[in-house]
């Protein structure tokens, strides 16, 4: 299954909140930054689609041995028994652009944003990463 098939990449606002979920900043219609209680729309879109480079992703999980024997059960102290890397430049065109620069570029308080970008396998239905585009 060739990556395009198998990987869904998928995009949400992401905006500072406090500890119980709710915005600390957001802009107002007068272009100001103040205080606004409640959160952003955290819904995924997919922007498969929209997205270039997909052929030269390179995911590797190695696994992590705590214990000083070859084969062991032991917990890694830093909390997963796999270190997991990716290689790649991917570039979002059309709508993915768009999303990025209205929700980073297009508005004055865009500096108090970032973009979520999530990468899902979907042939072993788990998500590999949630990385942040800010400016």
């Amino acid at each position: 299954m060739a990556n395009r098939e198998r990987l869904q990449i998928s995009f949400r606002r992401h905006q500072l909140v406090n500890e119980t979920g709710n915005v600390v900043v957001n802009c107002t219609a007068e272009n100001q930054a103040e205080y606004v209680p409640g959160t952003v729309d955290g819904t995924w879109l997919d922007v498969t689609d929209q997205t270039t480079g997909l052929e030269k992703l390179d995911l590797s999980w190695d696994k992590v041995n705590s214990g000083t024997s070859g084969d062991t059960t032991e917990t890694n102290p830093g909390g997963s028994n796999y270190d997991k890397g990716i290689s790649l430049s991917l570039v979002f065109n059309d709508q993915a652009f768009q999303f990025i620069y209205d929700w980073l570029e297009g508005s004055p308080c865009g500096v108090l944003n970032s973009v979520d970008v999530l990468i899902r396998d979907r042939l072993c239905a788990r998500n590999f990463r949630i990385r942040p585009i800010r400016t």
